[in-house]
C-alpha cells in the first residue's frame, strides 16, 4: 500500500530545517498518540537529541554572526508585533462587520499559534513563526487578510522571516562544519528517529484513515513545506556556485 504520509526528504534538510521540522511534527502528534507506547517511546528518544541540537546551536550564537542575527531577529519581531497588534485593534472596531469578522478569524489564528512567540529563542521562534505563516497562507486566512487590507503587513513579515532564516542557515552550516562536528551526528540520529516516527504513524493511519485524516493532512502540509524549502535552498546554492565558477573563469580570461 502506498504511504499516505508524504516522504520527508531528511537527507537534503539542513540541521536547522530538520530541527524546526521535528519540533513542529512532535508538537502536532504528541497529544494524539499519548497512549500509544511505540510512538511515545520514539518521541521520548527524539527529545534528548533535540535538546542536544538546541544546546549546540545556542553555543554557536556567540559568533561573528551575532550582531547581524540580532538585527534580523528584531526586524521580524517588529513585523510580527505590527501585524498582530493591527489585527487585535481591528477586532475592537465593528463599524464594518465584514472587516470585524476577518479580524476575529485572524486573531484566533494568532491565539492558536502564539501571540507572544517573538519572545522565544531563535530556533523555537522560527518553528512557531513558520507554523503561523503556513496557517496564514490558507485560503480563509488570505481572504481575511485581504479584507482587512493587511496583506502587505503579512508579506513583510514573511520576508523578514526568510531573511533571518537565510542568515541563520549560513551561520549554522559554517559553524557546524568548523566547530561542532557532534551536531552532524545528532542530525543523523534525529533523521533516523523522525523517519521511524512517521513510518509508525503512517501504519496507524492506514489502519484507520478516517480517524487520522486531519492529522495526516497537517503532517503532509509541514513535510511539503520542509521539502520545498530545502529544494529551493539547494537550487539557490547550486546557482550561486555556477555564478561563482563563471565569474572566476571570466576573471582568468
Amino acid at each position: 500500500m502506498k504511504s499516505i504520509i508524504i516522504h520527508l526528504m531528511s537527507y537534503i534538510l539542513s540541521i536547522q530545517e530538520l530541527y524546526t521540522g521535528a519540533k513542529r511534527i512532535i508538537s502536532l502528534v504528541s497529544e494524539t498518540f499519548a497512549g500509544n507506547e511505540t510512538v511515545s517511546s520514539i518521541i521520548a528518544a527524539i527529545e534528548p537529541v533535540l535538546e542536544g541540537i538546541e544546546d549546540g546551536l545556542s553555543r554557536q550564537r556567540a559568533s561573528e554572526f551575532t550582531p547581524a542575527l540580532a538585527s534580523k531577529d528584531s526586524n521580524r519581531d517588529a513585523r510580527f508585533i505590527l501585524l498582530r497588534d493591527f489585527i487585535a485593534a481591528s477586532t475592537k472596531i465593528d463599524e464594518d462587520p465584514t472587516k470585524h469578522g476577518a479580524a476575529i478569524i485572524l486573531y484566533g489564528i494568532f491565539e492558536e499559534t502564539g501571540k507572544n512567540l517573538h519572545r522565544l529563542g531563535y530556533a523555537n521562534e522560527t518553528a512557531q513563526l513558520n507554523a503561523l505563516i503556513n496557517r496564514l497562507e490558507e485560503q480563509d486566512a488570505t481572504d481575511a487578510l485581504a479584507t482587512l487590507e493587511a496583506t502587505q503587513y503579512f508579506a513583510e513579515l514573511k520576508a523578514s522571516q526568510r531573511g533571518f532564516e537565510a542568515l541563520y542557515e549560513e551561520k549554522v552550516n559554517t559553524e557546524a562544519n568548523r566547530d561542532y562536528p557532534q551536531l552532524r551526528q545528532s542530525q543523523q540520529a534525529l533523521a533516523g528517529y523522525l523517519r521511524l516516527l512517521l513510518i509508525n504513524i503512517n501504519f496507524l493511519a492506514e489502519q484507520s484513515p478516517e480517524t487520522y485524516e486531519p492529522l495526516v493532512e497537517e503532517l503532509n502540509m509541514i513535510i511539503v513545506e520542509l521539502n520545498t524549502r530545502a529544494k529551493a535552498r539547494e537550487t539557490r546554492e547550486e546557482n550561486e556556485q555556477v555564478e561563482e565558477t563563471e565569474s572566476s573563469q571570466n576573471d582568468d580570461l
